[in-house]
């Protein structure tokens, strides 16, 4: 009986399937050629959130605070549809106010980290630099902009192999209070990354082995595996891999120096 209702429900449904007539909604089609436009298009005005505001609206990223718990640093990534470019930016905001932050733009972009609660790296084409903050938590009763200054000049804390494409930085161990410059700093400091690099694993082999890559002479390519790309670039012997490098600080008349 169950089988029998199944094949008429069935039945009637094809039926009803080939009787239906096709309806265009009283539209007629656009064909190649003609003058007619379609009916949907982007609208862009002052009323209108459109996909280009989506795309060109501000983006920030995860806040990190310093080990003293009182600062936090926080990237924002903006795309700019005049320059074509996406511009960078780090601000500095304290966590026990609600003072507006301040701005560093990043101009050649790159990647920022605490070394210390008054050390920023910044990290741009493989070279790591060191700023050195201060911090004025008075400046915040009076509404001042001033509560984070920059004492020094940024200085060169060392560089990483050219073309390695060194990336996603993290941090650890915080630096000894030292009585004196003769003192040692006794904890570990290492810098932990990810950089793409050839089966060798050596980072200062990358840019030859990607020159030679460039240069080999076809553009073939052979894959025995079905995930051939990832987003807008073919998977190949290059491979995300994690590396890390120790730090050293050293107490000196500038209140502290790091070096790689």
């Amino acid at each position: 009986m169950l089988t029998l209702l199944l094949n008429v429900l069935l039945a009637t449904n094809a039926q009803a399937a080939i009787q239906m007539p096709l309806a265009d909604g009283g539209k007629a089609p656009i064909l190649p050629g003609s003058n007619a436009k379609a009916q949907f298009e982007l609208r862009s005005s002052p009323n209108v959130f459109s996909p280009k505001d989506m795309l060109s609206m501000p983006r920030p990223g995860q806040g990190v605070a310093n080990p003293d718990g009182d600062l936090v640093i926080i990237p924002v990534s903006q795309y700019s549809f005049d320059t074509k470019k996406t511009n960078k930016t780090i601000y500095i905001s304290p966590l026990d106010a609600t003072v507006s932050p301040i701005e560093f733009p990043l101009v050649n972009g790159g990647e920022a980290f605490w070394l210390d609660s008054r050390t920023l790296a910044h990290v741009v084409n493989e070279n790591v630099y060191a700023v050195t903050l201060e911090y004025n938590a008075t400046a915040l009763t009076t509404g001042s902009y001033s509560f984070v200054q920059v004492p020094r000049p940024p200085y060169l804390v060392g560089s990483f192999p050219a073309g390695s494409g060194v990336t996603n930085f993290k941090f650890t161990g915080t630096k000894k209070v030292q009585a004196s410059p003769e003192q040692k700093d006794e904890l570990q400091h290492l810098l932990v990354f990810s950089a793409k690099v050839y089966p060798d694993y050596n980072l200062t082999a990358v840019k030859e082995h990607d020159d030679e890559w460039e240069n080999r002479g076809n553009s073939a390519m052979v894959f025995d595996q079905l995930f051939v790309r990832h987003w807008d670039e073919y998977t190949s012997e290059k491979k995300s891999r994690l590396f890390s490098v120790e730090l050293n600080w050293k107490n000196d008349d500038l209140g502290g120096t790091w070096t790689l």
